[in-house]
């Protein structure tokens, strides 16, 4: 099935409002991200094993 067909003002609107809902997007990951980076941390002891080799 084809979507439907649109005049070029009505097909322009869709992407808009999709680049806006994107944006809202990014900006929220952005958002996550800066607070995980401002969690608090801990010491480790030296002599703690890694879980890399």
């Amino acid at each position: 099935m084809l979507p439907p067909t649109a005049d070029r003002v009505t097909f322009q609107a869709e992407p808009d409002r999709l680049r806006i809902r994107e944006k809202a997007h990014t900006r929220e990951g952005d958002a996550i991200a800066a607070a995980r980076g401002r969690l608090p941390m801990t010491a480790v002891a030296a002599d703690c094993p890694s879980s890399t080799p």
